[in-house]
């Protein structure tokens, strides 16, 4: 662009010289026809009158006779001899050319008819100056052709015969005008031509302006984005470690107190399996809000991953003062998060570490407040934990059983147990429930409260489902093959495997594998995973119930169901939490939610199984308000599958 710029300037450059040079070469004509006047008007040329044989005046210059004549007719402009008033007395030849009139029309008459109208009394002034001093002027006048040429006037006094005369020399400007014009008309070409080329120019420079501000912008958004969360917008992992680094330089100078928190969601992963991931980061993004209020500016919260944040509580007085801090922030998490059209209910588990109380390592410190945030999390969520020696140790048997955890299917250490569902009506047993144990080398026999949180948040939950469904469908079987009338197992699905998009494929793979009837195998999933996703779950049910598999709905009356959704899956029984169970001889209203739970599912062709059942008391009241079912201590705890062989063989 800058090249066609310079090549429009060099075009206008040389078209300035040709016009330069034609109005110059008219100049110069101009110039010397003003010195052929000036010459005789100042006695370089003699006009002296003398007749001769033809009536020619002959004038001498410096001693030589020259013919008049061929003096004004080597001027290469229009001449003329003017006596006072105007008249032409004489013209010559380039006269009569450039009027376009004939030289015998023109000698005799007043110069004044052939100046247009409106230049005649200029013409006139011109006239009465000339013949003292000599005068010069531009006017207008009109040819025979009745055209109107600019002309030059340069009119000079001259003495014959003792009369003043007038010789006027007249140069047509025309050229000279229309060389201007085009010079003009070049001038304004070329200057179009620059302004279209700056135009360019600044475009050109105001799209790179743009692109290296944009350029710019990528690149500190390349380091915003290397030093922050992209969904909260928080500082990351690393950017919080160069805080921490900071601030423990800081407090080693002025020997200040800081601390370190981390902060885990509780059941997070809960909510993002059945909630959905998209519900689950509008959480993360609204914790960051509350996270940001709870403390102050001098503060800082990070994000560093998942559901686990950190904070920096700089400039402590007390360690006391954090405790405060992790409290309010407790506070906060009590008011509900309105999410997907409800309400949620998190809580967190914080753990903290202080400097330079605790260590004066930024890793160590990272370290205890990890250890301390799982202690938390062991006393039951919810509340926060500084980090203490003993704690370690119980984090370090944690880490260490969760990889035992994961070894546990391969070395054969986990086993089913059944807890029978016995019918109200017959006595009979018509399903029961697997129970996953787990037999650890070290503290014996396992109940799932011991290790299922644990799996859930290692994600390994979902290999112990697939095992369990698989370890039941072969139990299933070889009791079929002893000749045994096997009841329907029931196997309860975790959150992350009924989220599972192989699901059903899994669940029908397991079944050709083991040769269990689908309608053996009954799959129990929570109130909370069932309402989660109403549209979901009701796909998948639906799935599952085409192949003959019956669904238990698990848990029932702690979640928020509605009769509407409810009636949109095609759940076969309802179990009543055993929360219920317990207190129904005493707690009237236990009673009356008992009761209104078995005449709703009746009348949704469900059946219904009350757990937790221990006491005769409750066994009563349940066979009085129409119960179907019930499973607890009352009639067996859960036994190995041996001991629940034998427990089919005598019945109940």
């Amino acid at each position: 662009m800058a090249e066609r710029a310079r090549a429009a300037q060099e075009e206008w450059r040389e078209e300035k010289s040709k016009l330069v040079a034609r109005i110059e070469e008219l100049s110069v004509r101009l110039r010397e026809a003003e010195e052929a006047l000036e010459a005789i008007g100042t006695g370089a040329i003699d006009a002296i009158a003398v007749r001769g044989p033809g009536g020619p005046r002959v004038f001498s210059l410096r001693g030589v006779e020259t013919p008049y004549r061929t003096i004004v007719e080597s001027i290469s402009e229009g001449a003329a001899t003017l006596n006072r008033e105007g008249v032409v007395l004489y013209g010559n030849t380039r006269l009569s050319m450039m009027l376009r009139v004939p030289l015998e029309k023109i000698l005799g008459s007043s110069f004044s008819d052939f100046v247009v109208q409106g230049d005649k009394e200029t013409f006139a002034e011109l006239l009465h100056r000339g013949v003292r001093q000599g005068a010069r002027g531009e006017l207008s006048v009109i040819t025979g052709n009745s055209s109107v040429i600019p002309a030059y006037f340069s009119l000079s006094p001259l003495r014959i015969d003792n009369q003043r005369r007038l010789c006027m020399v007249i140069t047509d400007l025309t050229e000279i005008r229309q060389a201007q014009e085009e010079l003009r008309t070049a001038y304004n070409e070329m200057e179009r031509r620059v302004r279209e080329r700056t135009a360019d120019l600044e475009q050109l420079t105001s799209s790179l302006r743009k692109e290296i501000a944009e350029r710019k912008r990528l690149e500190e958004e390349m380091r915003h984005m290397a030093h922050h969360d992209t969904l909260t917008g928080l500082p990351n992992r690393r950017l919080f470690r160069d805080i921490v680094t900071l601030e423990m330089a800081q407090s080693r100078r002025n020997q200040k107190k800081f601390a370190v928190v981390f902060l885990d969601l509780d059941r997070f992963k809960e909510v993002n399996d059945t909630l959905g991931h998209e519900t689950g980061d509008e959480l993360l993004k609204e914790v960051a809000h509350r996270l940001r209020a709870s403390i102050r500016e001098s503060d800082t919260v990070a994000r560093i991953g998942g559901d686990e944040f950190n904070l920096l509580l700089a400039d402590l007085s007390h360690a006391e003062d954090s405790a405060d801090v992790a409290r309010k922030i407790i506070a906060s998490f009590r008011e509900p998060f309105l999410l997907a059209g409800q309400e949620l209910h998190v809580t967190s588990s914080i753990g903290i570490s202080l400097y330079p109380d605790d260590s004066s390592e930024i890793d160590t410190l990272f370290r205890y407040a990890d250890i301390a945030m799982y202690h938390a999390k062991e006393k039951g969520k919810n509340t926060f934990q500084f980090y203490n020696p003993a704690i370690n140790v119980r984090s370090l048997e944690r880490i260490q059983m969760a990889g035992q955890l994961r070894q546990a299917i391969g070395r054969g250490e986990l086993s089913v147990h059944y807890q029978p569902q016995v019918d109200l009506r017959t006595r009979r047993i018509v399903c029961a429930e697997a129970l996953v144990r787990w037999q650890h080398p070290e503290r014996g026999l396992l109940a799932p409260g011991h290790f299922i949180p644990l799996a859930e948040e290692s994600g390994f939950i979902t290999a112990i489902d697939e095992w369990v469904l698989r370890a039941v469908g072969h139990q299933v079987r070889s009791w079929r093959e002893a000749g045994l009338s096997a009841p329907c197992v029931t196997v309860n699905l975790s959150a992350r495997q009924f989220q599972s998009p192989g699901l059903v494929g899994t669940i029908v793979r397991i079944l050709e594998e083991t040769g269990m009837p689908p309608d053996c195998l009954a799959l129990e999933i929570t109130e909370s995973i069932a309402m989660s996703d109403v549209e979901r779950t009701a796909e998948r049910l639906g799935e599952l119930s085409k192949r003959g598999i019956p669904i238990s709905l698990d848990d029932f009356g702690t979640g928020c169901s509605s009769l509407r959704s409810l009636k949109r899956l095609p759940i076969s029984k309802l179990k009543i939490d055993r929360t219920f169970v317990q207190d129904i001889a005493l707690d009237p209203d236990d009673q009356a939610i008992i009761t209104a739970v078995i005449a709703m599912a009746h009348s949704m062709q469900m059946r219904v199984v009350a757990g937790g059942v221990e006491t005769e008391e409750q066994l009563s009241f349940l066979h009085e308000t129409a119960c179907d079912e019930v499973q607890g201590y009352y009639f067996s705890e859960p036994l190995p599958s041996e001991k629940f062989k034998e427990f089919i063989v005598a019945g109940t």
